[in-house]
């Protein structure tokens, strides 16, 4: 049709620019088409991420036809419609919005490119950590977050459970020493509604990474007795307890998160919570004491993320800056050097408190009232320090 002939025909532009402009192949992650139904195998999903990227190689080389892939999200929070969210991705793009176009484009990219990565480690019956596959691009993903993200969309349209599937797992973190072996009971799919006990063993003795299991794993302590929890902040603390251990409560168990803790430390401790309350006398945990120590502590307790791992057993303990600085009026114990609160630390105070009060009509009942005081007294000492040369009695008494 020549080009005068398609002007009569369209009068405006936009109806003679959308004749133009060629069909879109629409793709659609989910392999049930517009509604999730039964829970893909791996095989299904195999052969599902094949002829996605089969389609949209064939569209894109062989046809020069644009792809549109078409996936769900799940609900805002505080959505009440019955469907989820219909998302599109379309590539290539035109027009002159440049940067929006480069923004979407690298989501299409980290779509495929997590497709083509699944496609080729699922056969391989390994487990691949989300760190491998960031570190193996970079400029692509950015962020680890993008990784994650991604990969929760492609679970959530194949119905595949978090952190089930795919053979891809959070980068182990966190750390856990116990004087008795720890049994951790992990049901594993061996098929389509086939599953499988997996046994795994927390040795005694010495430190170790926090496995990886499940969320509807069982743990069970091997001990005869009662036992304590005493989870750190820092390793080095951690292992400078595991070189004193004899200063400790007998059958105590350590646990640091290395900093902020990861889902695998806070779910390790939520199934000890869950399983294993009757063997458990104490659960403490211990930071610096500084802003960040506190907002550590809430990780454990009070997060926000995912509430329904929050550890509710776990007593916050300190290190409070009082402790520090009676070690330091004191005769025996190492002086701990004091810091002086900077602005960023005396905002992050000043914002835990205003978040920790916001809701409770009551401080004084209040069982965040350990955290505000903590906040209220650093803020009016003006200072703060780390827990490292902190005297090991502290921990004894926890």
């Amino acid at each position: 049709m020549a080009l005068e002939e398609l002007r009569e025909k369209y009068r405006t532009r936009q109806e003679l620019v959308k004749a133009l402009t060629s069909k879109r192949r629409s793709i659609h992650l989910n392999p049930n088409g517009h509604s999730i139904e039964t829970a893909s195998s791996n095989a299904e999903v195999l052969a599902h991420i094949k002829q996605i990227l089969s389609l949209a190689a064939n569209s894109l080389e062989q046809h020069q036809q644009p792809v549109s892939i078409v996936f769900q999200t799940k609900k805002k929070k505080g959505d009440t419609s019955n469907s989820n969210i219909c998302t599109t991705l379309e590539f290539p793009l035109n027009g002159p919005h440049l940067f929006t176009h480069q923004f979407k484009m690298r989501k299409c990219s980290i779509l495929l490119t997590l497709l083509k990565i699944i496609m080729e480690k699922l056969p391989l019956g390994k487990n691949t950590t989300v760190r491998d596959i960031f570190y193996s691009n970079v400029e692509l993903f950015q962020r680890q977050a993008n990784v994650v993200q991604w990969l929760d969309i492609i679970r959530f349209n194949f119905k595949l459970s978090p952190r089930k599937s795919l053979n891809i797992i959070p980068a182990q973190k966190g750390l856990v020493y116990s004087p008795f072996p720890i049994y951790i009971y992990d049901n594993i799919s061996a098929g389509k509604d086939e599953f499988q006990v997996q046994k795994q063993t927390v040795f005694p003795g010495k430190p170790c990474l926090i496995p990886f299991f499940q969320d509807d794993a069982n743990i069970k302590l091997e001990t005869a007795g009662n036992c304590n929890l005493l989870i750190v902040e820092k390793e080095a603390v951690f292992t400078k307890l595991i070189n004193n251990y004899q200063k400790l409560n007998e059958n105590t168990i350590l646990i640091t998160g290395k900093g902020f803790p990861d889902f695998l430390t806070r779910l390790f401790l939520k199934k000890l919570e869950q399983n294993c309350s009757s063997l458990i006398s104490s659960c403490s945990i211990f930071t610096d004491a500084d802003p960040y120590g506190i907002s550590i502590a809430l990780n454990y307790t009070h997060s926000s993320a995912n509430t329904v791992y929050n550890c509710t057993m776990a007593n916050y303990k300190g290190i409070r800056i009082t402790q520090v600085l009676t070690q330091n009026n004191g005769v025996h114990g190492k002086p701990i050097q004091l810091l002086s609160l900077n602005q960023r630390d005396y905002s992050l105070a000043k914002n835990l408190i205003v978040s920790l009060t916001v809701n409770s009509k009551d401080i004084a009942t209040s069982p965040l009232k350990k955290y505000i005081i903590e906040c209220q007294r650093e803020i009016f000492f003006q200072k703060k320090a780390e827990m490292n040369e902190i005297d090991a009695s502290i921990f004894r008494l926890a």
